[in-house]
Formats: C-alpha cells, sequence, structure tokens
C-alpha cells in the first residue's frame, strides 16, 4: 500500500517508487527566465544604445587618421628537426655514408644592408629588420651533441673533423675548395658515418631560428 509523501511534488505509485512531478516544471521555468532576460537585454534600449556606443568608440580608434599606423610584432622560436636514419645490409663489408647539411642563414625584411627607409627631413632612417635569426646548429650523433658555429669565417676542414666514438665524422669546410669534401653554394655541415656490417644508426640535425612578423593597419589614402 503506498503512504503519502512527505515533500512538495512528491508523489508514489503502486510500486512504491517515488517521484519529483515538479522537477520538470522548474527547469522549464528557470529557462523561461533565462530567455527573458535575455531578451531584455538585446531589445532594451539602454542596452542598444550601450553597445552601439562601444564600437562606434572602436570605429573611431581604428579610422582616427592622426594616430598613424600600428604595428604589432610577433615572434616565434622553433627548432628544425631533420633525423637520419641508415642501415647497411651487406653482411660482409664496412660501408660509409655521406651527408650534407646546409647551414641556415639570418634573414632580413630587405635583401642587402640598407634601410627599409630613408627621410629627406633629417629623421634617421629606419634600419633592416631581421625577420629570422638562427640560434643555433647541433648535431645529435653517437651519443654526443655537436654545435656548429654559426658564423661563416669558422672553418673545420676534413682533416680537423670531429670524430665520435663510433668513428663518425662531422666537419663544415666551407666553400673554398672543391670535392666531396668541401660545401657548395653556401657554408654547410657534413657528415660521414661508417656500419660495419648488418648495423643501423639514427642521427639528428637541429636548427633553432627566432622568427619575427609585422601585422599593422594605416588610413586607406596613406598606400601602405
Amino acid at each position: 500500500m503506498t503512504s503519502a509523501p512527505k515533500r512538495r511534488g512528491m508523489v508514489q505509485n503502486d510500486r512504491g517508487r517515488t517521484k519529483n512531478i515538479l522537477k520538470g516544471r522548474k527547469n522549464r521555468f528557470r529557462s523561461l527566465i533565462m530567455l527573458g532576460l535575455v531578451a531584455f537585454i538585446m531589445l532594451s534600449p539602454q542596452a542598444r544604445e550601450m553597445t552601439i556606443g562601444k564600437i562606434g568608440d572602436v570605429k573611431e580608434f581604428i579610422m582616427n587618421p592622426t594616430l598613424g599606423y600600428l604595428v604589432y610584432d610577433i615572434e616565434a622560436d622553433y627548432t628544425l628537426n631533420r633525423i637520419i636514419t641508415l642501415e647497411n645490409q651487406d653482411l660482409d663489408t664496412t660501408e660509409y655514408y655521406n651527408e650534407t647539411f646546409p647551414i641556415s642563414q639570418d634573414i632580413y625584411a630587405l635583401e642587402g644592408t640598407g634601410p627599409i627607409y630613408t627621410y629627406t627631413d633629417g629623421t634617421p632612417d629606419t634600419p633592416n629588420q631581421k625577420i629570422q635569426d638562427v640560434l643555433a646548429t647541433e648535431i645529435r650523433i653517437d651519443g654526443q651533441s655537436i654545435n656548429v658555429p654559426l658564423e661563416r669565417s669558422a672553418i673545420r676542414s676534413y682533416a680537423e673533423a670531429i670524430t665520435t666514438p663510433s668513428g663518425h665524422k662531422i666537419w663544415w669546410p666551407g666553400t673554398s675548395g672543391s670535392g666531396n669534401m668541401f660545401c657548395t653554394g653556401g657554408p654547410c655541415v657534413k657528415v660521414t658515418a661508417f656500419l660495419g656490417p648488418g648495423q643501423s644508426m639514427s642521427y639528428e640535425y637541429l636548427v633553432t631560428i627566432s622568427t619575427k612578423s609585422y601585422t599593422w593597419w594605416s588610413d586607406v589614402n596613406e598606400g601602405v
């Protein structure tokens, strides 16, 4: 036999289970209140006036010709990683593998060393902007980390090559010679890996770079 419910909205069926029949009504009532509040905010003249005023302030700020253009430089640092995997499938002979990696160079907004802008009223020239700055070049091989100098004048010939415990050689010879022992077209790093019969290995070439980009806005009549 069912008993009388002790809480408002609670009913009990013939199986003795209780249910709140007002719960769904309360949720719908709350939804109607929120809908009415949003409608009031969107349709209220005061609310619309305030919103339009804020948009007008932003538009006036953007279109004000006395402010000039605004530049926001965005910087990002990242590392490029190239993994080389080698395998000597010859079971009788030791093999060697040559690899050449170009050394990345700094990049400026304009080619050459001249300024970006030159003025005739005595204002100092705007210097060229570096948009790619090479921070580090590295070879990770045979458990060693080898930092490669970024200066073009830093030369390490094959005779001065760094030799790892397993006999691999790393050098950066420059472009002052010909043949496989020198670079072609620009500075580079050369790696010669030696693998015994059936051996395999992996090594990495990493370049860390800092880049910068610019965004701005200006008056449509400035032609920028």
